[in-house]
């Protein structure tokens, strides 16, 4: 009797034990938020690309808008975060956020016209070569070995040349196109 007594109660301790593990383990400690975003009447805009950035332990997350607009960000640790919207056309858009442990709120905003500019620039390196309309390339004989050449076609070995066009069009289909 005092030996099933003893093994009931060293059960018990052990399941004490056990639940006392496990069971912290199933609380929440993360949390989330989703939203849509906006263009200044209301219309969703698709394609934004959205950075969130930890601004206490540095950890960054990116996505891109659905074509609706959406976005998800889940499984987030606790804390403050700062969200960047980013869209061509668009001013670029932060929003401060605070992730509470087991919530997903929903944060939505609307993002404001931006002026649209193109910059290009051009320059140029290596030899230019402009005195006249000839360019000579060479290619030895182990290059014209190395170049997959379907039919044997001399042509196609010299349309690898820089600054070459080919010539798609067949004597037959430009006899048609001259009638």
């Amino acid at each position: 009797m005092r030996k099933n007594l003893f093994i009931i109660a060293l059960l018990y301790c052990l399941a004490t034990i056990y639940f006392a593990v496990v069971l912290p383990a199933q609380t929440i400690l993360t949390g989330g938020f989703s939203g849509s975003i906006t263009n200044p009447t209301g219309a969703a805009v698709p394609g934004v690309m959205l950075t969130l950035s930890s601004n206490t332990a540095g950890d960054t997350y990116s996505t891109v808008a659905s074509a609706t607009g959406t976005f998800v960000f889940s499984l987030l640790k606790p804390g403050d975060y700062t969200l960047t919207a980013k869209n061509y056309g668009f001013k670029t858009t932060t929003q401060k956020i605070a992730v509470l442990p087991g919530q997903n709120s929903t944060v939505s905003f609307a993002m404001q016209l931006g002026d649209v500019t193109t910059t290009g620039e051009v320059t140029s390196e290596g030899n230019l070569q402009s005195q006249d309309a000839n360019i000579a390339t060479t290619f030895d004989t182990r290059t014209i070995q190395n170049i997959p050449n379907p039919g044997n076609d001399v042509t196609y070995i010299a349309q690898t040349a820089p600054d070459t066009d080919s010539n798609s069009l067949s004597t037959e289909s430009f006899a048609r196109k001259r009638c």
